[in-house]
């Protein structure tokens, strides 16, 4: 994996072109190589120095700088595998957490977090900086594994095998760019990478993200030194670039960032924007929307780190005012490079000290206008960023033009990572309008005064635990899934968008349940993860034992359901479709008044109507059976020649539901609140009188 890329070394080139007199012919040992900064020869020659090596310490010291060579020329793959060598001849800290950064870089974050544990175990100095980069690589790996609606697209028809970077759009329709392509102006090669120094290019974008070939943007900027990192003014006549010129004095010799006009049908000569004195490297800038404020990368000492962000803003003259530090917010004791901000006045940029997946990643913040200062510094996470680096984001669109549009947002960055054509490479994100669902749900129970009673007072519900939760498709019963709840009695699923789900509950002793839950309807713009609740309460079979179902009720002499006991049947039928094994005897029970016979016949047509009803809503007929018990099952003193009032009566006239399984039956009781038939309170207007 790539990792360390040409844009990170731009503040060496003036050093590079001063040892540029130093030829490959002319070197013979690695460590000359090395102390020039030709890794990729350094590379190669130190191996050969380290076969002829039999001292221990000093083998270990030249397969550290083997490393360090890999890493510094992109090879990051070749330049752990080193640093593991490094680290078998003894440990060492700061090659220990070395390590653990190169295995971040090359996204192998469980290794990392490893080799930073061991870091904190082996050395009791150094332990804010071990945690930090362990906190981060157990990130990295929280985010890898999270939903992602952000696609990239690498952009071929721009990319070459060289490094290619810092895009930023140009009239609309086009992207310029730097890039050190065989096509830049000038022989002259960089000895870190053997590439081109940069130039500018343009290419013109066409449909379906692809462009048109690159071209030298201008040949009045573009030179056989180092030309990059543009940025244009609003209407496009003003541009603002890096520049590094060849090395004459070497103590002033600098990156600096230059300034042109476009006049008569081309860009004039450049001029050097005067920021600094002549004591520090500046790159990267960046011209916001109303040409107030340049930002810009710079080196200059008295910053927070190696590299920091600054901005100057536009005086009433039209001069430039001194220059201002970003602030902590935004700048760290690492390097923060490749400022841009939207037209929303979100900051974008580039670091390697805020913590990430392992190079340079892109990070967010937001301007408080109250406390006048930067906040909210968030990382953009995978998989924009990744463990190699990732930098110079620029914004192409916003906000969807309406809720269906497919794109929520989408614009272009840099990225080093593997998988590319060259060193950098210039990739398109496209935040795509779609969520994801998931299910979480919960099984409950009822909970009793005393847990062994179900005739005691239910004092609420509880979760319940070892519950099986099957996921399946209400349209023909096909199990899609399935899991078990755990202890807390909680249960999650990934769902699909613009779909139905049936969800079963079950577990031995309590009859099964289910419910339905649908995506359908469901999406927003607003959140990326839609998350659907749902709760199942499964009811306990009770082996012999009575327990508490609501009861059906009839008014006086009549064998009709009441309209109120037809929600209480419909609220069951789950019961019976989730539970076709189960086989449920209806009782039908009436008062004492009346004959024995009449209340027999009564009974049984009232517990043949709840039968019919139930069937009637598809419950199989082998599932139920009707009967009719008369006045021989009273649930209180009312009997033959015992006065008491209708609600008493009222008791005894119920529809019992018996549950005849292999090892128990269930039967009801009496429901807390007793429904009494108006009719009853003048007993003299009932049409059968023998029903007293």
């Amino acid at each position: 994996m790539k990792a360390r890329s040409l844009h990170l070394l731009i503040f060496s080139i003036c050093f590079i072109l001063l040892n540029a007199c130093s030829t490959t012919s002319e070197i013979k040992d690695g460590r000359t190589a090395y102390k020039l900064k030709k890794y990729h020869l350094a590379a190669s020659l130190l191996q050969k120095d380290l076969s002829k090596e039999s001292d221990r310490e000093k083998r270990m010291e030249l397969s550290v700088m083997i490393a360090e060579s890999y890493l510094k020329a992109n090879f990051t793959d070749q330049a752990e595998k080193w640093y593991a060598k490094a680290l078998d001849y003894r440990f060492d800290p700061d090659l220990q957490l070395q390590y653990g950064r190169v295995l971040k870089q090359n996204e192998k974050y469980k290794e990392a977090v490893e080799a930073f544990e061991t870091y904190l175990q082996e050395e009791p100095y150094g332990v804010a900086i071990a945690k930090a980069e362990l906190a981060a690589a157990r990130k990295a790996l929280e985010w890898k594994n999270q939903n992602s609606n952000i696609k990239i697209i690498a952009l071929d028809d721009v990319n070459s095998a060289a490094a290619d970077y810092a895009p930023v759009i140009y009239k609309d329709d086009r992207l310029v760019f730097t890039s050190s392509r065989s096509e830049a102006t000038g022989e002259m090669l960089y000895d870190w990478t053997g590439e081109k120094f940069g130039d500018l290019f343009i290419s013109n974008m066409k449909e379906n993200n692809s462009f048109t070939k690159p071209t030298g943007f201008s040949n009045s900027i573009n030179t056989s030194h180092y030309e990059g990192t543009v940025a244009f003014s609003a209407d496009f006549k003003e541009m603002y670039f890096s520049y590094c010129p060849p090395v004459k004095e070497p103590e002033t010799s600098f990156c600096r960032i230059y300034y042109s006009r476009f006049i008569g049908g081309d860009w004039s000569g450049s001029e050097l924007v005067n920021i600094f004195d002549d004591t520090a490297n500046l790159a990267h800038p960046f011209l916001t929307a109303d040409g107030s404020t340049l930002w810009f990368s710079t080196d200059f000492e008295g910053g927070y780190g190696g590299k920091d962000l600054y901005y100057i803003k536009k005086l009433k003259d039209g001069q430039w005012s001194l220059p201002y530090n970003a602030g902590s917010k935004i700048n760290t004791i690492e390097d923060e490079m490749f400022p841009s901000i939207d037209a929303e006045g979100t900051l974008y940029f580039a670091s390697n000290g805020h913590g990430g997946f392992g190079g340079l990643d892109i990070f967010s913040a937001k301007y408080d206008t109250k406390r006048k200062r930067w906040t909210q510094v968030k990382n953009m996470k995978y998989p924009i960023n990744s463990g190699a680096d990732d930098f110079a984001l620029v914004m192409e669109k916003l906000k969807p033009e309406n809720e269906k549009d497919p794109v929520l947002s989408s614009g272009y960055f840099s990225s080093s990572r593997s998988g590319g054509k060259g060193n950098d490479d210039i990739y398109k994100f496209i935040f795509e309008n779609i969520n994801f669902y998931s299910l979480k749900g919960l099984t409950l129970e009822d909970e009793y005064a005393d847990p062994q009673d179900p005739d005691s007072e239910i004092l609420g519900e509880s979760s319940l635990s070892g519950a099986t939760i099957i996921l399946k498709n209400p349209l023909n019963d096909e199990i899609i899934a399935t899991t078990t709840v755990d202890k807390n009695g909680k249960f999650s699923y990934k769902l699909q968008p613009n779909s139905d789900y049936k969800v079963v509950a079950s577990k031995n002793g309590y009859f099964n349940n289910s419910t339905n839950v649908t995506t359908k309807g469901k999406g927003t713009t607003d959140s990326l993860e839609i998350v659907i609740k749902t709760q199942i309460k499964l009811n306990k079979i009770w082996p012999e034992r009575e327990i508490v179902i609501p009861n059906i009720y009839y008014d006086f002499n009549k064998a009709a359901l009441r309209e109120e006991s037809k929600p209480v049947l419909d609220s069951l039928l789950t019961l019976f479709y989730e539970n076709p094994d189960v086989k449920i005897e209806i009782g039908s029970h009436t008062d004492s008044r009346g004959t024995t016979d009449y209340n027999d016949d009564l009974s049984q047509r009232r517990a043949e109507s709840v039968v019919n009803y139930l069937i009637s809503n598809g419950v199989s007929r082998k599932q139920i059976r009707p009967q009719g018990y008369g006045e021989r099952k009273l649930v209180n003193r009312c009997i033959d020649g015992v006065e008491c009032s209708e609600e008493e009566h009222q008791e005894n006239r119920r529809t019992t539901f018996r549950v005849v399984s292999a090892n128990f039956k269930l039967e009801s009781v009496k429901p807390e609140e007793i429904k009494v038939d108006p009719k009853m309170i003048n007993p003299e207007e009932s049409e059968i009188p023998n029903e007293r």
